[in-house]
């Protein structure tokens, strides 16, 4: 399927997810899936949209790591989290990178009809920084464990079936790119394993297109993701 990539100011494609998470016609699970990076400028208009879902994103702020043993590359910055959702509370997976993550705040756990929860957890040895960051902080932080991906879902009935309607929040677009996928991380079998939950299909066959993900949506870009014949396809790329 083509992706059609727009400007994510444009309140047109903003209208584009609204319009897909309230389709109470459509008979089917979907998902809007969100990525951002520590430079990128402030968005008004997707912050307004992801705090309808309970999500606050941190920019200007990179998350940490003061334990060398949870990250990797010699760079504090690509850090190593941990899956802590109880929707895949069933899997396991051993190293999972989110390099240059932005951290994310959840403002409530439920709210009506939209329910939220951490999908991947730094350990309690991160730190944030941010340009005003002083080296003597660096070497001395305030550690914690940090947010850096999120889940939010909702429910819509059609006689006695249920789907979801779920916006996925990554505070690093970069463990989405080939350098994160391709390796022995287990970024893609959790993005895998994440997209057959949010789509609600059985994954026989699951297509992370990792290629138009990094080239169709440059960082702080999002993706639309539909269940289309048992796959995963972008239906369309809000950068």
């Amino acid at each position: 399927m083509d992706i059609l990539t727009r400007d994510f100011y444009s309140r047109d494609t903003l209208a584009v997810a609204r319009d897909l998470l309230a389709d109470s016609e459509r008979r089917e699970s979907v998902a809007v899936l969100v990525t951002f990076h520590p430079n990128q400028t402030q968005l008004p208009k997707l912050s307004s949209f992801l705090e309808e879902w309970g999500v606050t994103v941190k920019t200007g702020t990179v998350v940490a790591e003061s334990d060398s043993s949870r990250y990797v590359s010699a760079n504090p910055s690509f850090t190593m989290v941990d899956s802590v959702s109880t929707a895949l509370e069933k899997k396991t997976y051993d190293r999972i990178i989110s390099p240059m993550s932005v951290p994310l705040e959840l403002a409530f756990s439920g709210n009506g009809e939209v329910s939220t929860g951490v999908l991947l957890s730094t350990a309690d040895s991160a730190y944030l920084v941010t340009e005003s960051t002083s080296q003597e902080e660096v070497e001395n932080p305030d550690t914690a464990k940090q947010a850096v991906a999120t889940l939010s879902t909702a429910l819509t009935q059609f006689d006695n079936d249920f789907y979801f309607r779920s916006v996925m929040v990554f505070g690093s677009s970069y463990m989405f790119t080939d350098s994160f996928l391709e390796t022995a991380f287990d970024n893609r079998t959790f993005l895998s394993d994440l997209l057959k939950y949010a789509t609600d299909t059985d994954g026989s066959e699951v297509t992370v297109y990792t290629e138009r993900v990094q080239t169709g949506c440059p960082p702080g870009g999002s993706v639309l993701i539909e269940r289309c014949w048992g796959r995963y396809s972008p239906s369309a790329c809000l950068c």
